[in-house]
């Protein structure tokens, strides 16, 4: 991996996160934190790949759960223009967000078009 492409996180940024993660998880009961961790991890298996190249994959999955979930995030720019700066196709990330959209029961409005989504087969 190049380290030469990576931004150090600041000092300030580290304490604002540290704050936003105390005033999310201090008023939680144990229940919550239950169901609060059982969401994460589903989210962790979700984008945690496998295969030929892990890295690569874990990030698209990554921007591609982003992009469904918070597009402001990635200033509401398009599937094609995120994959373009990934050096991916459309295809391969739009991929991904289909994956996300159907593993998480969630639609976002940059999919109203897609005609042809189906919802993946019920499984016995």
């Amino acid at each position: 991996m190049n380290q030469e492409n990576i931004e150090p996180f600041s000092e300030a940024e580290l304490d604002e996160a540290h704050l936003a993660v105390k005033e999310i998880l201090d008023p939680l009961n144990d229940d919550e934190r239950e169901k609060l961790n059982a969401v994460l991890s589903a989210l962790l298996n979700f984008a945690v790949s496998k295969g030929q190249d892990p890295m690569r994959a874990t990030g698209r999955a990554v921007v591609g759960l982003a992009w469904l979930v918070m597009p402001d995030l990635l200033a509401g720019r398009s599937v094609s223009a995120i994959a373009q700066d990934l050096g991916c196709t459309k295809a391969a990330l739009s991929a991904y967000v289909a994956r996300a959209s159907r593993a998480f029961g969630i639609r976002c409005r940059g999919q109203c078009h897609a005609w042809n989504f189906r919802p993946s087969p019920k499984r016995p």
